[in-house]
């Protein structure tokens, strides 16, 4: 009978193996120089022609037949990413080694706060730590495809403090929750509250305490935000906006809006200039002041706790329906909260991705009202499934499931008022 470590020890090894042998035989991506054609290509295509032919004739077939091969390993090492950490939580209760590591921790911490604190922090530091190796096959997959050209080291390093970020707030979260449990009935209804609050601020700091942890930003210049401040004023909204370095992670186009609240600001890549037209970038911007506009990070951040509220309560509920270890106490059994409510977070991510398929549609939409330019729109659609690997229409499984954004091929239809491709 094999330990649990080394159970831990065979999966990790396994995932490993996957994602690198599993890139090994992938098809062959595009050179730098093949990647430099295909935005000359894109750039190149002519109004008429976006607007007026199937998006099957605007896409290349070759690139689709490799983005169809990278989705098939990115949905086989998402799974394998969630179900390394549910399995290495239901391993550290089932046998018996999360008693163990709170009696060592007790040992050495008087502090009733600071132990669940630091026993918080040691279950999510163990539990990202045993995703590293499938997040280190997805990052192989990345680089065999393209999409990433970060040094190993360095991707290392950042995801170690990734897992690090996040079991301080795993941490800060447990010591708040347990220490309202043993002080009011009505524990849950200021530990919803305070989950809720710690998901705020953090949305609150990230512009200037989390994300600079791993990029360079810098305000943009009055000459450079000057072609992006008319969508602004069109839009009733003065947003800050900034540059960063995303080239240090991919040469892919990137964009997002970061923070919420009075926080948030809109970065533009140092990527998005390399290849995009500035018609696209253009609308790349005013679909993020779509989102500014809406109040989507501070929903979208509301959404996402609910959801993670949500799949611990299961857990807990489902939790107390199953008899205890004798070494139990609500401490170690923490674990097995974890795993369950794992579980009930892979139930969820799709009703997840309803919200953010729901979202990102209003954002198009509002973005074609904002710049009147359904070509650039096209566009960005096209240079996306061709740079990006983005299938033009997944499954409706794959759709429901993994998909945040409607398919290229509903996007497409939406600005060009043609039938919808994809069934």
């Amino acid at each position: 009978m094999l330990s649990w470590a080394e159970l831990l020890a065979r999966w990790a090894l396994a995932l490993v193996a996957l994602g690198w042998c599993g890139a090994a035989f992938a098809p062959a991506p595009a050179s730098a120089a093949s990647q430099a054609y295909v935005d000359r290509r894109v750039t190149a295509l002519p109004a008429a022609q976006l607007l007026g032919s199937d998006p099957q004739s605007l896409i290349s077939r070759p690139r689709q037949e490799i983005a169809q091969a990278l989705a098939i390993y990115r949905r086989a090492l998402f799974s394998f990413w969630a179900i390394s950490q549910i399995f290495v939580f239901y391993l550290l209760w089932q046998s018996g080694a999360a008693a163990r590591i709170r009696d060592l921790l007790r040992r050495r911490i008087r502090s009733r706060f600071w132990l669940r604190f630091a026993y918080g922090f040691a279950l999510a530091a163990i539990a990202g730590l045993a995703a590293l190796p499938a997040s280190a096959a997805q990052y192989r997959v990345s680089v065999v495809f393209d999409q990433s050209s970060e040094p190993f080291l360095r991707w290392l390093r950042e995801g170690v403090l990734h897992v690090f970020i996040d079991a301080l707030v795993v941490g800060l979260i447990v010591a708040l929750v347990m220490t309202l449990v043993a002080r009011t009935r009505a524990w849950w209804i200021f530990a919803i509250a305070g989950i809720f609050l710690v998901s705020v601020v953090g949305g609150l700091i990230t512009p200037f305490a989390i994300a600079p942890l791993f990029n360079h930003y810098w305000p943009m210049s009055a000459k450079e935000s000057a072609p992006f401040r008319e969508l602004e004023r069109a839009a009733g909204i003065a947003t800050p906006l900034w540059r960063f370095n995303s080239s240090r992670q991919s040469q892919i186009p990137n964009i997002s809006t970061i923070g919420v609240g009075p926080s948030v600001r809109i970065v533009l890549g140092d990527t998005m200039f390399a290849a995009g037209t500035p018609g696209e970038i253009r609308y790349a911007v005013a679909r993020e002041v779509a989102h500014v506009r809406r109040d989507d990070p501070l929903r979208t951040a509301f959404v996402w706790t609910f959801f993670f509220v949500l799949s611990i309560a299961i857990g807990v509920l489902v939790a107390d329906r199953i008899g205890f270890r004798r070494d139990d106490d609500p401490l170690a059994r923490l674990a097995l909260v974890g795993a369950l409510a794992g579980v009930a977070g892979l139930l969820a991510f799709p009703l997840y991705n309803v919200y953010s398929r729901h979202i990102e549609e209003k954002a198009d939409t509002y973005a074609l009202g904002l710049t009147h330019d359904p070509t650039s729109a096209v566009r960005s659609y096209v240079r996306s499934a061709d740079r990006r690997f983005v299938l033009l229409c997944p499954s409706r499984l794959a759709t429901i499931y993994f998909w945040p954004t409607p398919p290229l091929g509903t996007r497409i239809a939406a600005a060009t008022g043609r039938p919808d491709p994809c069934p």
